[in-house]
């Protein structure tokens, strides 16, 4: 089997179209991955200040 010119610009343009496609799906999982750690650390913090508040009305019921 030989390949042609028109082959090789076939083979190549999908080569090219594959890896745009791969760094597209990479950014998008990292923006994905960026989203969750943010939320999670909103989270923590809402948790943290929640506790807060409990650990006051906790001191308040005690005195």
């Amino acid at each position: 089997m030989t390949l042609t010119g028109t082959d090789l610009k076939v083979m190549s343009f999908g080569l090219k179209t594959t890896f745009v496609l791969f760094v597209i799906c990479l950014l998008n999982l990292s923006s994905i991955f960026v989203k969750s750690i943010k939320e999670i650390k909103s989270h923590t913090v809402m948790v943290k200040s929640s506790l807060k508040a409990v650990n006051k009305m906790v001191k308040r019921k005690a005195n």
